[in-house]
């Protein structure tokens, strides 16, 4: 699949051999086309929330000759998926809080929580410890977890499968208070999240690279800010040494290094 970027190659990479996948977001369709071609997924649907990628991904498709295994639909996230007509879904290039609010969402819920198992595979640009967040509260496991750089920029992509004994539960009901919960973890907890506890265990010298970084972050900041203007001026400080306090500690645990 000579025609996928890097980033794109991973997620396919994660997605496997299936019946039938859902692209969510599908960029004209790059991925269901590479997978149907390689006979990776026999089906596919790609879906696109907006009219003008959604003609352009069913152009891409019928330009590819393959109109009859991968149905192009317009619709917002899960919503134009039925029970079991789907083995995995891919969500590739958008925040976490963008997947967080798709994941969570009613109709989610009745496409996901069922006996028929479905794959999440999931490439956030931002807030990756929230989706490692979703997976502990929605029935998930974190089977893969990767990092890499392609053409310059970072990425993560990582792998939900449905727990192997907890039962996939409803999260529409829960959403707004554990998506509050997530944000008043303690820093210590926070942290395990953001970076993953498959990659912590691994010791994957992208996350040092990626803690260092965040430390030299949260430097500059104290650096430039000013102590006792206000009382919550200074309660914002406080709040960002313990961040810091509790990124250096968990550093220094996993790697045995302190230094930035």
């Amino acid at each position: 699949m000579h025609e996928l970027s890097l980033r794109l190659q991973t997620v396919a990479d994660q997605i496997g051999t299936v019946e039938c996948f859902a692209d969510i977001g599908s960029d004209h369709g790059l991925l269901p086309i590479a997978l149907v071609r390689a006979g990776r997924a026999k089906r596919a649907i790609a879906v696109e929330v907006a009219k003008g990628p959604c003609a352009a991904t069913a152009q891409a498709v019928l330009q590819a000759k393959l109109q009859e295994s991968i149905e192009v639909r317009l619709g917002d996230g899960l919503t134009v998926l039925q029970k079991e007509e789907v083995d995995a879904v891919v969500i590739a290039g958008m925040g976490g809080q963008t997947m967080w609010d798709i994941l969570t969402s009613k109709h989610a819920d009745q496409v996901l929580v069922q006996d028929h198992a479905v794959r999440l595979v999931l490439q956030p640009m931002a807030q990756a410890g929230l989706m490692r967040y979703f997976a502990l509260h929605g029935g998930y496991e974190v089977c893969q977890d990767v990092r890499l750089i392609d053409k310059g920029i970072h990425y993560e992509v990582m792998c939900l499968q449905p727990h192997r004994t907890k039962q996939r539960v409803a999260m529409a009901p829960r959403a707004q208070r554990l998506r509050e919960a997530y944000e008043q973890l303690a820093p210590q907890v926070k942290w395990r999240f953001v970076f993953g506890e498959t990659l912590l265990h691994a010791k994957s010298p992208q996350v040092l690279l990626q803690m260092q970084k965040e430390a030299r972050a949260f430097k500059r900041v104290l650096k430039q800010a000013h102590s006792g203007r206000s009382e919550r001026a200074q309660g914002r400080i406080n709040k960002l040494k313990s961040e810091l306090d509790a990124l250096l500690e968990l550093m220094s645990s996993v790697y045995g290094v302190s230094t930035f």
